[in-house]
């Protein structure tokens, strides 16, 4: 059993165990009461001495107990829940009252008496009959006392939820001003929302999920997911976003979706937020995740592939056709269709087209057991064909083929289904038809040839029903759907981390070697995804490109040149070892998983000519990987070896490479701070950043490189390691550093770091703190 899975057995053995001492002390309280002069023997007596606290210590701690157990791990949505817990609380305070008050009835109405003064006890004006009418206790007894304090506190706590329902807004803005991770959706609510859900399903308790909305927007609905805020904004969207993306002053942005409905206010929104967050006094520790809603199928996938190496950011475009695309193609594979007949709206057709090619691809190109295998399409009706050429120019613009897609030009769409659907085995229709169209009817389809399952697009609905609402037609809706988003990168990640499993086993008691959706950790992931981005950037950085093939070029050069899968190589092991120096993994002899040692995590230039080889034949392989997922690397204009900086917009760095030498003096600063460069730009260092030195100035290191590139000396001081690329600065050159723009003077040197990080090194500087590695 997973841990989580054994928390959840904890915490229903907890809730289960102490709700059951709270009822046994509840009835015992009340047996008390009403029997104040036949006590039960041994410990039990003291539930009938009114001045025993250990019975009303006890009470509140299991009480207490109770309340932890069924908060804490809760992450379902909030509903009736707190309006429950206070009607149990009151129903508990009015039963020991009652149970209290009714021996003392006297001359009183029998039964109405003791509830009235039961119901007192809310209002602090209850009797006070004991030891002044026959039959009740001297004193009063100890349920009494329990009563008044589960009374107090079941107003306290219905003042607190009053008051949290008033000011939800201010206090929904407190929330989000002191988390130091936050996920932020913009764009509609009634695709923010639903989103938001799935998103906070799958991601770590201390991260807020936050809806931006503006002030003209519909009113929410009342209950949300716990660890997600809607926050109503009348300032403009862009002061918007970047307010909910800093902390003061420092980025606390985790990922952002950009999901209206216009792709170029995303796009522009992003580009603004992009300068704003590179201005800020510090950058993030790992690339921000960003999604933004493009439309447009073709124009998604190329903004995708253009923005593989974007530096800060891990980008990725959604469409709600390739979503609804994905749900169709998903639900007809796994009902078995072979072939299904398209007609209507172009841009889902050709989502659709590009999802079924890409789903061959990537069952082509998986190792492990072949899953469900997705229909051959048919486009049907007038401009069948032309959609169909517009499709086969997509995949040839990016080096692909359009397989499995076939086109029926005709008139009448109903023979066309007719022809198109002749001899499939088990056949479908998919009819989107454009308004104000001549289409055949949906429900006339469906009962003229009630064989044929017919999936009709329909402007408003939720999720796919499972079953037809008419002969066999399902009625489906143009949208996100209910499903959670799964990016492209994790799409080809999960055919990586299938191979892998193929090459070596399924092993559920080792955490890297479980399926993907059964139990392999959230690390493990990101190690996969990781790979995935790591292999698309650094083949940019060598000068290679994953966008259309370039005029004149030939579209069967996907190889890279042996200088370039080296440089490639470096690029992905120094990526990796800084994930793994960053998740707390160290270096040692052997590997040991459980302790995170792995003998591997030195710099390039000190591994193993065995360990250099595995990894070059492993970006080997992920190259292949990718040509037979679609993604193939060609030669591009920028030249071998020239990394480029896409998020910074300046030239990359291209050069020879050097090895790191030479000692400094370095210290963990717990405080933001600012240091200055030669040329007099100033740089701003996190808190957490070290300052290092070496005599002749001062400079900053955010941690995870400062582990990877530094090694302690026994007097204390600290060793450079590992290697850069470097080249002389062209004239005056802004540079983009991590900790802000710099600009560099005549004679200065670029470096980049394994990981595409550039800084200025003056040039007196520059021979003293490295040599040329041959």
């Amino acid at each position: 059993m997973s841990r989580e899975g054994r928390w959840r057995a904890a915490r229903r053995i907890g809730i289960a165990v102490s709700a059951t001492a709270c009822a046994a002390i509840v009835v015992l309280l009340a047996v008390a009461a009403l029997r104040p002069t036949r006590p039960l023997p041994g410990p039990l007596a003291a539930f009938w001495d009114p001045r025993s606290w250990p019975v009303v210590t006890i009470a509140v701690a299991w009480a207490a107990l109770l309340a932890v157990f069924i908060l804490v791990g809760r992450r379902r949505p909030q509903t009736a829940r707190p309006l429950l817990a206070l009607v149990a609380l009151g129903a508990v305070a009015v039963a020991l009252s009652f149970a209290s008050y009714l021996p003392c009835s006297g001359d009183g109405v029998s039964f109405w008496t003791p509830l009235s003064s039961a119901f007192a006890v809310f209002v602090g004006s209850a009797p006070e009959p004991f030891g002044n009418v026959a039959g009740c206790a001297v004193q009063a007894p100890l349920a009494l006392l329990v009563a008044r304090l589960v009374a107090i506190a079941t107003v306290g706590l219905g003042f607190v939820a009053a008051a949290a329902v008033l000011f939800r807004s201010q206090l929904d803005v407190l929330r989000m001003r002191r988390a130091r991770s936050r996920i932020v959706l913009d764009g509609p609510l009634d695709v923010t929302l639903p989103a938001s859900a799935r998103i906070r399903a799958r991601v770590a308790r201390d991260t807020l999920v936050v809806v931006r909305s503006d002030a003209t927007d519909p009113p929410p609905p009342v209950h949300r997911q716990p660890g997600i805020v809607l926050l109503r904004w009348s300032d403009p969207p862009d002061a918007a976003l970047r307010t909910l993306a800093l902390r003061r002053g420092r980025v606390a942005l985790a990922a952002l979706y950009l999901l209206g409905t216009d792709a170029g206010t995303n796009l522009s929104r992003f580009e603004r937020l992009a300068v704003d967050l590179g201005s800020a006094a510090s950058a993030p520790t790992r690339d921000v995740r960003a999604v933004v809603r493009i439309d447009d199928v073709w124009v998604a996938e190329y903004w995708r592939r253009e923005q593989v190496d974007r530096r800060g950011w891990a980008l990725d475009a959604i469409s709600v056709y390739e979503v609804t695309a994905q749900r169709l193609v998903t639900r007809w594979s796994e009902d078995g269709h072979d072939r299904v007949a398209l007609h209507g709206d172009p841009d889902l057709i050709l989502a659709i087209a590009a999802e079924v090619a890409q789903r061959g691809r990537e069952l082509d190109a998986c190792r492990g057991p072949r899953g469900a295998e997705p229909p051959s399409v048919v486009i049907v009706g007038p401009g069948a064909a032309a959609l169909h050429r517009q499709h086969e120019l997509h995949q040839r613009a990016f080096g692909n083929t359009a397989a499995g897609i076939a086109a029926q030009e005709c008139d009448d769409v109903g023979e066309g289904f007719a022809v198109a659907l002749a001899g499939a085995r088990s056949p479908a229709i998919m009819t989107a038809p454009p308004a104000g169209a001549v289409a055949p009817r949906p429900a006339a389809l469906a009962a003229a040839h009630p064989q044929w399952p017919v999936y009709a697009r329909v402007s408003e609905g939720g999720a796919m029903p499972s079953e037809p609402v008419m002969e066999r037609l399902y009625p489906f809706a143009i949208g996100f759907g209910e499903g959670r988003f799964i990016d492209r990168w994790e799409r080809l990640a999960r055919v990586v981390h299938a191979n892998f499993l193929a090459d070596h086993g399924i092993d559920l008691d080792n955490p890297a070697r479980r399926p993907w959706d059964e139990g392999l950790g959230d690390f493990y992931k990101e190690s996969n995804i990781r790979l995935v981005r790591t292999t698309l950037a650094s083949a940019i950085a060598a000068g290679r490109s994953w966008g259309p093939v370039p005029p004149g070029a030939d579209p069967a050069e996907t190889s890279p040149t042996a200088e370039q899968l080296e440089f490639m190589a470096e690029r992905e092991h120094e990526s990796w070892r800084a994930a793994l120096t960053a998740a707390g993994w160290r270096q040692g002899a052997r590997r040991d998983d459980g302790r995170r040692i792995h003998p591997s995590l030195v710099p390039w230039t000190a591994l193993q000519q065995e360990a250099r080889a595995k990894t070059r034949q492993g970006v080997a392989d992920s190259l292949e990987l990718l040509r037979a997922l679609g993604y193939a690397s060609r030669p591009s204009t920028a030249g071998v070896a020239n990394a480029r900086g896409a998020a910074s917009g300046s030239a990359g760095t291209s050069g020879r490479r050097y090895r790191r030498r030479g000692e400094v003096t370095a210290k963990q600063v717990s405080t933001p701070w600012s240091w200055a460069t030669e040329s007099g730009s100033v740089m701003q260092a996190n808190a957490g950043d070290w300052r290092v030195s070496n005599g002749d100035r001062t400079w900053s290191v955010r941690p995870e490189e400062f582990a990877a590139t530094y090694a302690e000396t026994a007097d204390g001081r600290w060793r450079r390691t590992g290697t850069v690329r470097a080249h002389p600065a062209n004239g005056a050159e802004v540079v983009h550093t991590l900790e802000g723009p710099a600009s560099a003077a005549p004679g200065d040197w670029i470096v980049e770091g394994p990981g595409g990080e550039r800084w200025i090194v003056p040039a007196a500087q520059f021979s003293g703190s490295y040599e040329l590695d041959e």
